[in-house]
């Protein structure tokens, strides 16, 4: 593939979020599978490349052109959501594309296609980094980013992500205490490796991080119901 083409598709997938996000209340955690965006099907298709020429290294040339489209609005959400969420299909892959299983049609091995998945980790945390706090000023868009800041485990972001909506007023000083509160205690917790535990399964979907009283309510319950696991030696 050549630029032209990443750059068509980039342009393309702006123009859908651009047309599908401006009018909903709240935006769409990376992932949600309630939407169905072009780049998810394309996904599969950088690994059928990779396959072919890796030292291509199409995921960089993406991040390249997302990061020159940035360059101008770093916070524009209609470029950090086809961003974001690519990147964050590409890591899922192995375990989430229906009906395909990357692993078992790889013909170089179960290690060579994990640098594939590694490549989109790295390019995910490098975009969710490149936001500037002090650029947001709507709700909306910082709830949004604190959870794609925990998604990266970028737990400072996530931080001045609350106290950025602290200091605004959004949505009032006691819910966002409350929330950050919730979060301090998780970030522990998920550090120590405890939160499965805790849960009593694995930790499926970015919802857990989301900044939502009923949400955090609810599952602040359910961890303060549970029986305390062991402490661990050290965190």
């Amino acid at each position: 593939m050549n630029e032209d083409t990443f750059k068509s598709d980039i342009e393309d997938w702006i123009d859908w979020s651009r047309e599908n996000l401006s009018s909903l209340d709240d935006l769409p955690l990376i992932g949600d599978s309630a939407i169905e965006p072009p780049w998810r099907e394309d996904a599969l298709e950088y690994l059928r490349w990779y396959e072919r020429a890796p030292e291509n290294n199409e995921l960089a040339a993406l991040c390249r052109l997302f990061e020159f489209e940035l360059a101008g609005n770093p916070s524009d959400v209609a470029i950090r959501f086809p961003a974001l969420d690519f990147y964050h299909e590409v890591v899922r892959i192995e375990s989430y594309y229906v009906g395909e299983d990357p692993i078992l049609h790889c013909s170089q091995g179960i290690h060579f296609v994990r640098q594939f998945f590694e490549q989109g980790q790295k390019y995910f945390d490098y975009i969710v980094k490149l936001l500037p706090v002090e650029a947001l000023n709507e709700w909306r868009s910082i709830k949004w980013e604190i959870v794609n800041a925990c998604a990266a485990q970028e737990w400072d972001l996530a931080r001045r992500l609350y106290d950025r909506a602290y200091d605004l007023g959004l949505p009032d000083s006691i819910e966002i205490q409350l929330l950050r509160g919730q979060f301090h205690f998780l970030v522990t917790f998920h550090k120590a490796k405890l939160l499965p535990e805790l849960l009593g399964r694995p930790i499926l979907g970015l919802f857990f991080w989301e900044p939502d009283v009923k949400i955090q309510l609810a599952l602040a319950r359910r961890l303060y119901s549970s029986p305390c696991p062991r402490s661990p030696s050290r965190y």
